[in-house]
């Protein structure tokens, strides 16, 4: 059941269409599905990978005037990661599945009132109709 749930939950992407160009900065930007998936859950193979992949992240904002939103990342093969964590600006929380890492993201969401990655805004909007 674990493997059906996460398969569902980085489906998400390709069941919202890739929205339309928004301005950003003075200028357009849309975002690829593959941005959309990676905003939300992102796979790596090595656990130190993950600092270098906020820090990147957190840069590709910055040029567009945003910030650095709360997202899923899983080490290993995303069929059975070996650890799975919520980050949170520099703070990783280890958490037991993808499955219960979302959920626990949509909360983050909820509760704080926090933005949506310019990514996957989209979600948000799904969230609201389900």
């Amino acid at each position: 059941m674990a493997l059906q749930d996460t398969i569902a939950i980085l489906l998400l992407p390709f069941i919202a269409e890739v929205p339309s160009a928004r301005k950003i900065n003075g200028k357009h930007f849309r975002p690829s599905r593959r941005m959309m998936v990676e905003s939300f859950v992102l796979v790596v193979d090595q656990p130190q990978q993950i600092d270098e992949v906020v820090e990147s992240r957190r840069n590709f904002l910055i040029s567009k005037r945003r910030t650095l939103q709360p997202f899923v990342v899983a080490v290993g093969d995303f069929r059975d990661p070996r650890s799975v964590y919520i980050i949170i600006d520099s703070t990783h929380y280890l958490l037991g599945s993808i499955k219960e890492a979302v959920d626990v993201l949509f909360k983050i969401f909820f509760a704080t009132w926090c933005n949506f990655p310019c990514e996957s805004e989209d979600y948000e909007e799904f969230q609201l109709f389900t």
